[in-house]
């Protein structure tokens, strides 16, 4: 039996018939022990512990808290996970086309670069896509994954990706972090070392990338590899005029405090990193 489990990957394949999944929102802590979430255990416990008919196995065994900002969000239940009816869309990345984040394919190969280094920071750091405002309300359920081609001046380098929902006035939607403190997070997160871009493929989906992390490939320095990287599931709701922005990065997101990747002897920095688009190095996020 899983119970609000904290990866929604191990609640699919957790081999009970009677399983439930709650993805709430708020921090790491107070979910479990506000008074709907001690509420919901309670109802849990007694059903599979003492037999007491709680009436949740005549409810759906999803239950999502679908965002539109960090204080605004509204429960909704699901048969599923991903959900059955979602349009799985490959937003395609082009660097030709200033930075757009697209339904269409590039027609011209680009590339855009960054500096993966210690001491870079700021807007020289990372390579930055966005779509055009969205025309009506726009929600993201789910899995994403971002399939990309990438270059390094070193054989290894850290990937940081985040993806942002980002209002007209150009000011960021942000949402509750796992850390009470941590109030400003984006809308999705994932992270991928190049040496460790070999996939299951057995357990691999379009929208859920999974890697075997074993036999680690360095890369040639300036030689574009593709590598698929795994964002953790979100949901948001764009509202008219907002646009999806996604960014790869050379450090985490500030806004994820306190928990950094910054310590010295674990970190790849690629030096010249690249990201490649167009024909012959289609890169998307799905």
């Amino acid at each position: 039996i899983a119970f609000q489990s904290r990866d929604a990957r191990s609640c699919r394949h957790a081999g009970s018939v009677h399983k439930q999944l709650r993805v709430h929102c708020g921090d790491h802590m107070s979910p479990f022990y506000a008074l709907d979430g001690r509420l919901e255990q309670l109802r849990f416990l007694e059903q599979w512990l003492k037999d007491i008919d709680t009436g949740i196995t005549r409810e759906p065994p999803v239950k999502l808290a679908i965002r539109r900002s960090r204080d605004d969000h509204v429960w909704r239940y699901e048969h599923e996970w991903p959900l059955a009816r979602t349009q799985w869309t490959r937003l395609h990345l082009d660097a030709a086309g200033d930075g757009l984040l697209g339904a269409d394919e590039p027609e011209r190969p680009g590339m855009v670069g960054y500096r993966a280094e210690p001491d870079e920071t700021g807007h020289g750091a990372l390579a930055r896509f966005a779509t055009e405002p969205v025309e009506s309300e726009t929600e993201i359920t789910g899995p994403l994954a971002l399939h990309l081609w990438v270059s390094a001046s070193s054989p290894d380098a850290d990937l940081f990706v985040v993806v942002r929902n980002l209002g007209p006035d150009g000011e960021e939607v942000t949402y509750q972090g796992a850390i009470p403190t941590a109030h400003h997070v984006a809308a999705a997160y994932g992270w991928l070392r190049l040496s460790h871009r070999a996939l299951d493929a057995a357990a691999s989906t379009p929208w859920q990338p999974v890697h075997t992390h074993v036999d680690l490939a360095p890369v040639t320095p300036g030689e574009p590899v593709a590598v698929d990287v795994e964002i953790w599931p979100t949901s948001v709701v764009l509202a008219p005029g907002h646009r999806l922005v996604l960014e790869i990065r050379a450090h985490d997101d500030p806004g994820i405090a306190p928990f950094h990747h910054t310590h010295p002897g674990d970190r790849r920095w690629g030096g010249a990193m690249a990201v490649h688009t167009g024909p012959g190095h289609e890169s998307y996020l799905v």
